[in-house]
Protein backbone atom coordinates (compact mmCIF):
# COMPACT_ATOMS: atom_id res chain seq x y z
CA UNK A 1 0.00 0.00 0.00
CA UNK A 2 1.46 3.35 -1.05
CA UNK A 3 2.14 5.81 1.74
CA UNK A 4 1.13 9.36 1.23
CA UNK A 5 3.88 11.93 1.69
CA UNK A 6 3.56 14.03 4.85
CA UNK A 7 1.61 17.21 4.34
CA UNK A 8 3.63 20.33 3.79
CA UNK A 9 3.74 22.76 6.68
CA UNK A 10 1.64 25.77 6.13
CA UNK A 11 3.06 29.23 6.19
CA UNK A 12 0.93 29.95 9.23
CA UNK A 13 2.86 27.25 11.16
CA UNK A 14 6.10 29.12 10.48
CA UNK A 15 4.52 32.29 11.76
CA UNK A 16 3.37 30.46 14.90
CA UNK A 17 6.93 29.15 15.44
CA UNK A 18 8.35 32.65 15.21
CA UNK A 19 5.70 33.88 17.59
CA UNK A 20 6.53 31.13 20.09
CA UNK A 21 10.20 32.17 20.05
CA UNK A 22 9.17 35.66 21.14
CA UNK A 23 6.68 34.57 23.79
CA UNK A 24 9.36 32.98 26.01
CA UNK A 25 9.98 36.46 27.42
CA UNK A 26 6.53 36.20 29.00
CA UNK A 27 7.44 33.15 31.07
CA UNK A 28 6.43 33.20 34.76
CA UNK A 29 8.80 35.06 37.06
CA UNK A 30 9.87 31.90 38.89
CA UNK A 31 11.02 30.37 35.58
CA UNK A 32 12.88 33.57 34.64
CA UNK A 33 14.56 33.49 38.06
CA UNK A 34 15.72 29.92 37.42
CA UNK A 35 17.22 31.08 34.12
CA UNK A 36 19.02 33.99 35.79
CA UNK A 37 20.43 31.63 38.43
CA UNK A 38 22.29 29.76 35.68
CA UNK A 39 24.30 32.87 34.77
CA UNK A 40 27.84 33.10 36.12
CA UNK A 41 29.62 36.30 35.09
CA UNK A 42 28.48 39.78 36.00
CA UNK A 43 28.63 40.73 32.30
CA UNK A 44 26.02 38.07 31.39
CA UNK A 45 23.79 39.20 34.24
CA UNK A 46 23.93 42.83 33.10
CA UNK A 47 23.07 41.81 29.52
CA UNK A 48 20.22 39.64 30.87
CA UNK A 49 18.72 42.60 32.72
CA UNK A 50 18.99 44.86 29.67
CA UNK A 51 16.85 42.67 27.36
CA UNK A 52 13.38 43.85 28.42
CA UNK A 53 11.32 45.06 31.38
CA UNK A 54 10.39 41.58 32.71
CA UNK A 55 14.02 40.46 32.75
CA UNK A 56 15.13 43.76 34.28
CA UNK A 57 12.68 43.17 37.14
CA UNK A 58 14.25 39.74 37.76
CA UNK A 59 17.68 41.39 37.56
CA UNK A 60 16.80 43.85 40.32
CA UNK A 61 15.25 41.19 42.55
CA UNK A 62 18.15 38.73 42.26
CA UNK A 63 21.20 40.96 41.81
CA UNK A 64 22.56 40.06 45.26
CA UNK A 65 22.29 36.34 44.53
CA UNK A 66 24.83 36.12 41.69
CA UNK A 67 27.85 33.89 42.47
CA UNK A 68 31.23 35.20 43.55
CA UNK A 69 32.90 37.08 40.71
CA UNK A 70 36.41 37.15 39.39
CA UNK A 71 38.06 40.07 41.20
CA UNK A 72 39.50 43.06 39.38
CA UNK A 73 42.54 45.08 40.41
CA UNK A 74 42.06 48.61 41.68
CA UNK A 75 45.15 50.55 40.60
CA UNK A 76 46.54 54.05 40.87
CA UNK A 77 47.68 55.32 37.46
CA UNK A 78 49.26 58.62 36.39
CA UNK A 79 45.78 59.94 35.60
CA UNK A 80 44.61 59.13 39.13
CA UNK A 81 47.63 60.87 40.65
CA UNK A 82 46.78 64.10 38.83
CA UNK A 83 43.09 63.72 39.60
CA UNK A 84 43.67 62.59 43.24
CA UNK A 85 40.01 61.54 43.64
CA UNK A 86 39.78 58.32 41.62
CA UNK A 87 41.41 54.98 40.91
CA UNK A 88 41.50 52.76 37.84
CA UNK A 89 40.07 49.27 37.38
CA UNK A 90 42.01 46.54 35.59
CA UNK A 91 41.13 42.98 34.52
CA UNK A 92 44.22 40.82 34.81
CA UNK A 93 42.67 37.93 32.83
CA UNK A 94 41.72 40.20 29.92
CA UNK A 95 44.73 42.56 30.23
CA UNK A 96 42.29 45.45 30.02
CA UNK A 97 41.80 48.81 31.75
CA UNK A 98 38.13 49.76 32.02
CA UNK A 99 37.19 53.13 30.54
CA UNK A 100 35.74 54.49 33.77
CA UNK A 101 37.22 55.52 37.11
CA UNK A 102 36.22 54.44 40.61
CA UNK A 103 35.48 57.34 43.00
CA UNK A 104 38.07 56.32 45.61
CA UNK A 105 40.27 59.28 46.71
CA UNK A 106 44.02 58.78 46.96
CA UNK A 107 44.11 59.70 50.65
CA UNK A 108 41.96 56.68 51.50
CA UNK A 109 43.89 53.64 52.76
CA UNK A 110 42.16 50.37 51.86
CA UNK A 111 42.37 47.80 54.67
CA UNK A 112 39.73 45.37 53.45
CA UNK A 113 37.64 44.42 50.44
CA UNK A 114 34.67 42.06 50.48
CA UNK A 115 31.49 41.75 48.38
CA UNK A 116 32.56 44.91 46.53
CA UNK A 117 32.74 46.92 49.78
CA UNK A 118 36.04 48.63 50.57
CA UNK A 119 37.08 49.13 54.18
CA UNK A 120 38.75 52.54 54.24
CA UNK A 121 40.64 54.66 56.73
CA UNK A 122 42.88 57.73 56.59
CA UNK A 123 46.49 58.03 57.72
CA UNK A 124 46.87 59.38 61.29
CA UNK A 125 43.13 58.96 61.86
CA UNK A 126 41.01 56.49 63.84
CA UNK A 127 37.95 56.82 61.59
CA UNK A 128 37.00 53.79 59.53
CA UNK A 129 34.16 53.28 57.07
CA UNK A 130 32.77 50.89 54.46
CA UNK A 131 32.41 52.20 50.91
CA UNK A 132 31.05 50.48 47.78
CA UNK A 133 32.25 52.33 44.65
CA UNK A 134 29.89 50.30 42.42
CA UNK A 135 26.73 51.63 44.10
CA UNK A 136 25.22 55.09 43.54
CA UNK A 137 23.06 55.13 46.69
CA UNK A 138 23.49 53.79 50.23
CA UNK A 139 27.13 53.15 49.45
CA UNK A 140 28.83 54.25 52.69
CA UNK A 141 28.65 52.94 56.26
CA UNK A 142 30.59 54.60 59.07
CA UNK A 143 31.98 52.26 61.73
CA UNK A 144 32.99 53.24 65.29
CA UNK A 145 36.46 54.69 65.79
CA UNK A 146 39.33 52.24 66.01
CA UNK A 147 40.84 51.58 69.46
CA UNK A 148 43.57 54.08 70.45
CA UNK A 149 47.24 53.17 70.34
CA UNK A 150 48.38 55.72 72.91
CA UNK A 151 51.37 53.72 74.19
CA UNK A 152 53.10 53.68 70.83
CA UNK A 153 53.21 57.17 69.35
CA UNK A 154 55.48 56.01 66.52
CA UNK A 155 52.66 53.87 65.11
CA UNK A 156 49.80 56.37 65.22
CA UNK A 157 49.81 56.60 61.42
CA UNK A 158 48.98 52.90 61.02
CA UNK A 159 46.12 51.92 63.33
CA UNK A 160 44.71 48.97 61.39
CA UNK A 161 46.07 46.45 58.87
CA UNK A 162 42.95 44.59 57.80
CA UNK A 163 39.21 44.32 58.49
CA UNK A 164 36.98 41.43 57.37
CA UNK A 165 33.19 41.08 57.50
CA UNK A 166 30.96 38.08 58.17
CA UNK A 167 28.27 39.07 55.62
CA UNK A 168 27.48 41.41 52.75
CA UNK A 169 26.38 44.85 54.07
CA UNK A 170 24.19 45.25 50.97
CA UNK A 171 21.95 42.38 52.07
CA UNK A 172 21.99 42.61 55.88
CA UNK A 173 22.92 44.84 58.82
CA UNK A 174 23.59 41.78 60.95
CA UNK A 175 27.30 41.31 60.32
CA UNK A 176 30.41 41.12 62.50
CA UNK A 177 33.63 42.95 61.68
CA UNK A 178 37.04 41.70 62.84
CA UNK A 179 40.16 43.85 62.60
CA UNK A 180 43.89 43.24 62.74
CA UNK A 181 45.06 46.33 64.56
CA UNK A 182 48.31 48.05 63.67
CA UNK A 183 51.87 47.58 64.92
CA UNK A 184 53.58 46.68 67.07
CA UNK A 185 51.03 44.25 68.58
CA UNK A 186 48.90 43.34 65.54
CA UNK A 187 46.08 42.46 67.91
CA UNK A 188 42.61 41.20 66.96
CA UNK A 189 39.52 43.30 67.72
CA UNK A 190 35.87 42.77 66.80
CA UNK A 191 32.67 44.74 66.36
CA UNK A 192 29.24 43.11 66.64
CA UNK A 193 25.91 44.57 65.44
CA UNK A 194 24.88 47.43 67.70
CA UNK A 195 28.31 47.84 69.33
CA UNK A 196 29.49 51.41 69.87
CA UNK A 197 33.16 50.47 70.22
CA UNK A 198 35.61 47.75 69.26
CA UNK A 199 36.44 44.91 71.67
CA UNK A 200 40.03 43.65 71.72
CA UNK A 201 40.86 39.94 71.92
CA UNK A 202 43.95 38.52 73.69
CA UNK A 203 45.51 37.42 70.41
CA UNK A 204 48.58 39.16 69.03
CA UNK A 205 51.03 39.16 66.09
CA UNK A 206 48.24 38.21 63.68
CA UNK A 207 49.15 37.90 60.00
CA UNK A 208 45.74 37.17 58.45
CA UNK A 209 42.09 36.60 59.37
CA UNK A 210 39.13 35.13 57.46
CA UNK A 211 35.44 34.40 58.04
CA UNK A 212 34.92 30.68 57.39
CA UNK A 213 31.94 28.44 58.24
CA UNK A 214 30.33 30.86 60.72
CA UNK A 215 33.55 31.53 62.63
CA UNK A 216 36.60 33.75 62.29
CA UNK A 217 39.96 32.07 61.74
CA UNK A 218 43.18 33.98 62.43
CA UNK A 219 46.81 32.99 61.98
CA UNK A 220 49.83 34.51 63.73
CA UNK A 221 53.45 34.97 62.73
CA UNK A 222 54.34 31.51 64.10
CA UNK A 223 51.58 29.87 62.01
CA UNK A 224 49.41 29.21 65.05
CA UNK A 225 45.75 29.11 64.04
CA UNK A 226 43.01 30.59 66.24
CA UNK A 227 39.31 29.76 65.77
CA UNK A 228 37.19 32.57 67.19
CA UNK A 229 33.51 32.03 67.99
CA UNK A 230 32.13 35.52 68.61
CA UNK A 231 28.42 34.72 68.66
CA UNK A 232 28.15 34.23 72.44
CA UNK A 233 28.42 37.03 74.98
CA UNK A 234 31.86 35.69 75.94
CA UNK A 235 34.07 34.99 72.91
CA UNK A 236 35.42 31.45 72.64
CA UNK A 237 38.91 30.98 71.21
CA UNK A 238 40.36 27.62 70.15
CA UNK A 239 44.05 27.21 69.34
CA UNK A 240 45.24 24.81 66.60
CA UNK A 241 48.85 23.62 66.67
CA UNK A 242 50.99 24.97 63.83
CA UNK A 243 52.38 22.79 61.00
CA UNK A 244 56.14 22.36 60.45
CA UNK A 245 57.72 25.79 60.16
CA UNK A 246 58.48 27.27 56.75
CA UNK A 247 60.60 30.36 56.20
CA UNK A 248 57.83 32.63 54.93
CA UNK A 249 57.49 36.27 54.00
CA UNK A 250 53.67 36.24 53.77
CA UNK A 251 50.82 34.08 55.11
CA UNK A 252 47.29 33.96 53.72
CA UNK A 253 44.09 32.19 54.72
CA UNK A 254 41.53 31.45 52.01
CA UNK A 255 38.46 29.26 51.52
CA UNK A 256 38.42 26.99 48.47
CA UNK A 257 35.82 24.30 47.69
CA UNK A 258 34.76 24.24 51.32
CA UNK A 259 38.31 23.77 52.64
CA UNK A 260 40.37 26.22 54.67
CA UNK A 261 43.72 26.72 52.96
CA UNK A 262 46.86 28.35 54.23
CA UNK A 263 49.16 29.73 51.55
CA UNK A 264 52.77 30.41 52.53
CA UNK A 265 54.83 32.68 50.34
CA UNK A 266 58.27 31.18 50.88
CA UNK A 267 61.50 33.09 51.34
CA UNK A 268 64.49 32.36 49.13
CA UNK A 269 67.46 32.59 51.47
CA UNK A 270 70.77 33.71 49.97
CA UNK A 271 73.82 31.44 49.97
CA UNK A 272 75.32 33.24 52.97
CA UNK A 273 71.97 33.09 54.84
CA UNK A 274 71.44 36.83 54.88
CA UNK A 275 68.12 38.00 56.27
CA UNK A 276 67.31 39.92 53.11
CA UNK A 277 65.39 37.72 50.66
CA UNK A 278 63.88 38.32 47.23
CA UNK A 279 60.26 37.39 47.83
CA UNK A 280 59.57 37.24 44.08
CA UNK A 281 61.63 34.05 43.72
CA UNK A 282 60.74 32.04 46.80
CA UNK A 283 57.69 30.14 45.54
CA UNK A 284 54.66 29.16 47.59
CA UNK A 285 53.30 26.24 49.57
CA UNK A 286 49.60 25.44 49.94
CA UNK A 287 48.25 23.34 52.81
CA UNK A 288 44.69 22.67 54.00
CA UNK A 289 43.20 22.11 57.43
CA UNK A 290 41.63 18.72 58.14
CA UNK A 291 38.31 19.64 59.84
CA UNK A 292 38.34 16.46 61.97
CA UNK A 293 41.94 15.98 63.08
CA UNK A 294 42.92 19.68 62.73
CA UNK A 295 46.10 18.60 60.99
CA UNK A 296 47.59 20.45 58.03
CA UNK A 297 47.80 18.54 54.73
CA UNK A 298 49.92 19.56 51.73
CA UNK A 299 47.93 20.52 48.61
CA UNK A 300 49.39 20.08 45.11
CA UNK A 301 46.18 20.49 43.09
CA UNK A 302 43.47 23.13 43.50
CA UNK A 303 40.96 21.04 41.51
CA UNK A 304 40.76 23.58 38.72
CA UNK A 305 40.27 26.56 40.99
CA UNK A 306 42.34 29.74 41.15
CA UNK A 307 43.24 31.66 44.31
CA UNK A 308 43.36 35.46 44.50
CA UNK A 309 45.31 36.61 47.55
CA UNK A 310 46.29 39.96 49.00
CA UNK A 311 46.59 41.87 52.23
CA UNK A 312 43.09 43.27 51.77
CA UNK A 313 41.16 40.12 50.76
CA UNK A 314 41.49 36.49 49.65
CA UNK A 315 39.09 34.39 47.59
CA UNK A 316 38.89 31.48 45.13
CA UNK A 317 36.96 30.89 41.89
CA UNK A 318 36.48 27.99 39.49
CA UNK A 319 38.83 28.99 36.66
CA UNK A 320 36.80 27.30 33.90
CA UNK A 321 33.91 29.72 34.51
CA UNK A 322 36.04 32.77 33.68
CA UNK A 323 37.90 32.92 30.34
CA UNK A 324 41.58 33.74 30.74
CA UNK A 325 41.72 32.59 34.36
CA UNK A 326 44.51 30.05 34.93
CA UNK A 327 43.43 26.86 36.76
CA UNK A 328 45.53 25.64 39.70
CA UNK A 329 47.16 29.07 39.93
CA UNK A 330 47.66 31.50 42.79
CA UNK A 331 47.47 35.24 42.05
CA UNK A 332 49.12 37.37 44.77
CA UNK A 333 49.21 41.17 44.88
CA UNK A 334 52.00 43.28 46.32
CA UNK A 335 49.92 45.13 48.91
CA UNK A 336 52.28 46.88 51.29
CA UNK A 337 54.50 49.61 49.94
CA UNK A 338 56.46 51.05 52.90
CA UNK A 339 58.63 47.95 53.40
CA UNK A 340 58.99 47.34 49.68
CA UNK A 341 60.19 50.91 49.18
CA UNK A 342 62.71 50.54 51.99
CA UNK A 343 64.09 47.30 50.55
CA UNK A 344 64.04 48.55 46.98
CA UNK A 345 61.87 45.72 45.66
CA UNK A 346 59.36 47.85 43.75
CA UNK A 347 57.34 48.52 41.74
CA UNK A 348 53.95 47.09 42.70
CA UNK A 349 53.14 43.89 40.88
CA UNK A 350 51.01 40.77 40.77
CA UNK A 351 52.75 37.41 40.93
CA UNK A 352 51.06 34.34 39.43
CA UNK A 353 52.23 30.99 40.78
CA UNK A 354 51.25 28.01 38.61
CA UNK A 355 51.06 24.84 40.70
CA UNK A 356 51.00 22.60 37.61
CA UNK A 357 54.49 23.51 36.39
CA UNK A 358 55.94 25.47 39.36
CA UNK A 359 56.42 28.62 37.29
CA UNK A 360 56.12 32.23 38.45
CA UNK A 361 54.96 35.10 36.24
CA UNK A 362 54.95 38.76 37.22
CA UNK A 363 52.64 41.51 36.02
CA UNK A 364 54.11 44.97 36.59
CA UNK A 365 51.19 47.40 36.50
CA UNK A 366 52.49 50.58 38.14
CA UNK A 367 55.40 52.95 37.69
CA UNK A 368 58.61 52.58 39.69
CA UNK A 369 57.49 55.37 42.03
CA UNK A 370 56.55 53.51 45.21
CA UNK A 371 54.82 56.35 47.05
CA UNK A 372 51.38 55.39 45.78
CA UNK A 373 48.63 53.20 47.09
CA UNK A 374 49.25 49.52 46.28
CA UNK A 375 47.03 47.51 43.97
CA UNK A 376 44.19 45.61 45.63
CA UNK A 377 41.60 43.04 44.61
CA UNK A 378 38.00 44.20 44.45
CA UNK A 379 35.03 42.02 43.55
CA UNK A 380 32.51 43.75 41.25
CA UNK A 381 28.93 43.90 42.50
CA UNK A 382 25.57 45.10 41.23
Amino acid sequence: MDQKPPPEKKEEDDDDSIQREVNWLQLPNDVLSLISNKLITIYDYIFFGAVCHPLHSIYKENRLLIPRQLPFLMITTEFNLSDNQTRSLYSITDDYFFNFQLPVPQNKIIVGSTYGWLVTTIRDNRDVSLFNPFLHFNNQIDLPELPPNDKFEAYQHCRVCKIVLSANPSSTNNYVAVAILGPPNFQLAFLKPGDKSWTCLPIHLIRDVIYFKDQFYAIDSLSRLYICDLMDSVPKITNVEPPPYFCTVELFLVESSGDLLKVCRLAKVTDDYELFVDYHKGGIRVIKLDPVTFEWIKVDDLQGRALFLGGNTSMSVLASEFPGCIPNAVYITDDYYEKKEQDGLGPHDVSVFNLDDDTIDRYCLTETNMRIQPTIWIEPTL
